[in-house]
């Protein structure tokens, strides 16, 4: 399976525009492409993570990092090359860290 960098890579190079529109996932472009089309469909979540991603750190360039889960089985985009002392995010159970109005 083709991450979803890869396809949105292949979606453009075969004149697909993919876009967000609230909840909506948008995909225009040739017919011949349906079949493209319809893998970026079947994965939308990750796709509109993707858009919302590069739409706020434009940029930074995405087309090599990986999904990695937290401790939880969230997936969240990063470098793959992250080392694991780096990943805090993904060792804690956020509710388990202290409340703002426990920090004094």
């Amino acid at each position: 399976m083709d991450s979803v960098l890869t396809l949105m890579d292949k979606a453009r190079a075969a004149g697909l525009t993919v876009t967000s529109d609230h909840e909506r996932l948008v995909v225009r472009g040739p017919k011949s492409a349906g079949e493209l089309a319809q893998q970026l469909l079947e994965r939308k979540s990750e796709v509109m993570l993707l858009l919302r991603v590069r739409a706020r750190f434009p940029a930074i360039d995405f087309s090599s990092w990986v999904l990695r889960p937290d401790v939880k089985g969230r997936m969240g985009w990063e470098p793959p090359d992250l080392p694991e002392e780096k990943r805090w995010w993904a060792r804690y159970r956020f509710e388990d860290l202290p409340r703002p109005e426990e920090w004094n």
